[in-house]
């Protein structure tokens, strides 16, 4: 999971946009199927 996030972070970053990226769009992007809204532990999983 560490690489798939760091990857993810990374190409965002070689795109210069200056953008926020909330937890839940992170898990969505990445394929995770982790639910920010419904189970709050799932943010300690990223």
């Amino acid at each position: 999971m560490n690489a798939i996030v760091r990857n993810y972070l990374i190409e965002l970053a070689r795109q210069k946009v200056k953008q926020l990226v909330p937890y839940q769009k992170l898990s969505d992007d990445c394929g995770f199927g982790l639910n920010m809204q419904d189970n709050p532990n799932d943010r300690k999983i990223l």
